[in-house]
């Protein structure tokens, strides 16, 4: 058996979208500081001005402006010091001309002040004097009522993976619980009769299982809930029996090994003797990652990677993290928004036909970003170990040149 026309990825991801748009994850509400690395299942907009007052932003004295033009160190301002104002407190004070008021940093400023100059620039001549010595602008160093955010502002988009910069400010705008979409649950199969487990004697002509491990702990680490890990002989029964075990417990399957055309390779047949089994791509145009399978049973996806840990990666980047950000709406992963633009250090090649991945690494140098190509073997882990990120050479493309912009998808 050979494989079934082999299709672009953006072909593939296209059907995808066809497929599984319409499938909505289910969704739970949870306290915002338990957020972190969940998505937004809505968008997320502030309840309170942020901050709730004018305050200041360093330590120093609340001023009007116009009182310090024109002063220097040879020639200082003198204003009155009416009070200090106090953290944790309203500050009812109100300054005219000539008066100033203490303020540390955070305080609320007096109503009528429009500027703070910093204590660096004052001097205290007595507890009701001090003189400045440089001139302040209106408006420096204060942050406004409503600076941060106001009642309504848009936060956070659907889709978006919550990070610890977005529970502060969800927080500083009043919102104590949010809507997040529930850990959607997976199974992770491997097959391959060379495979021994983690801490299993390692016998002559056979390696470590790494695929199951490092593509389950990719899956959880995007806010999935792995059910399931199982290694399986490469045996027809054993691979559809593993199949079929997953999709009773798990919303989807990944299956690692076995999605070629060699003689031991059942992953296609199995899926396709299961009843409701078909598979829509046998064979990916891109490099590496050719022999990937998609299929749906009972409406169900199962993805089938490549065995070579490389490809198993590449392939779980580009196709079933893309998934998980359609289910969520999400532009987090390959097909999303590029995660930085760098400029190529060398040429690369490639082969048309093939959209090729290209491993990085990169460095930053003279306010911008490098991608040095990094070249390896699809079965050597180190490969990725050694990258920050991946390039995408269309397959229209012959390569790139050095000198090149390009974007960079950080792993």
């Amino acid at each position: 058996m050979g494989f079934l026309t082999m299709k672009t990825l953006h072909s593939v991801w296209s059907e995808m979208r066809e497929k599984f748009a319409h499938v909505a994850p289910e969704c739970e509400t949870i306290p915002v500081e338990a957020s972190c690395g969940r998505f937004a299942s809505e968008d997320i907009f502030a309840k309170e001005e942020a901050p709730a007052f004018d305050r200041s932003c360093v330590d120093g004295y609340a001023i009007i402006s116009r009182d310090t033009f024109g002063a220097t160190e040879s020639i200082p301002c003198f204003l009155k010091i009416l009070s200090a104002a106090r953290m944790g407190e309203a500050t009812s004070v109100d300054i005219k001309s000539g008066e100033a008021v203490y303020v540390p940093t955070g305080a609320q400023i007096p109503a009528s002040s429009d500027a703070v100059v910093m204590v660096e620039y004052c001097e205290e001549l007595s507890s009701d004097t001090v003189a400045v010595n440089h001139a302040v602008a209106p408006n420096i160093n204060i942050i406004y009522k409503g600076d941060d955010c106001r009642p309504g502002d848009l936060l956070i988009t659907r889709g978006t993976r919550i990070t610890p910069i977005h529970i502060g400010i969800m927080i500083a705008a009043g919102i104590s619980r949010l809507l997040v979409y529930k850990p959607i649950s997976c199974a992770v199969v491997s097959t391959g009769d060379e495979l021994v487990g983690v801490g299993d004697a390692l016998m002559p002509g056979c390696i470590r299982d790494v695929n199951t491990h490092m593509i389950g702990a990719e899956l959880e680490a995007y806010d999935c809930r792995v059910v399931s890990k199982r290694l399986v002989m490469d045996r027809f029964d054993e691979i559809k029996s593993a199949i079929q075990d997953a999709l009773v417990k798990a919303d989807f399957v990944v299956i690692s090994g076995g999605t070629s055309v060699g003689d031991k390779d059942y992953t296609f047949q199995a899926i396709e003797s299961i009843e409701d089994g078909s598979v829509f791509a046998h064979g990916l145009a891109v490099k590496p990652g050719k022999p990937t399978i998609l299929a749906s049973v009972g409406g169900k996806p199962v993805f089938g990677l490549p065995g070579q840990c490389v490809s198993a990666y590449i392939v779980y980047k580009a196709i079933v993290q893309y998934y998980l950000d359609i289910l969520r709406g999400s532009s987090a992963g390959i097909g999303g928004e590029p995660h930085l633009v760098a400029t190529l250090t060398a040429n690369v090649h490639s082969a048309p036909g093939k959209l090729t991945f290209q491993a990085v690494s990169l460095r930053y140098d003279d306010s911008r970003f490098f991608a040095e190509p990094l070249y390896g073997k699809s079965g050597l882990i180190s490969h990725l170990t050694d990258s920050d990120g991946l390039i995408m050479i269309d397959e229209k493309s012959e390569g790139l040149d050095a000198g090149e912009m390009v974007d960079v998808v950080r792993l």
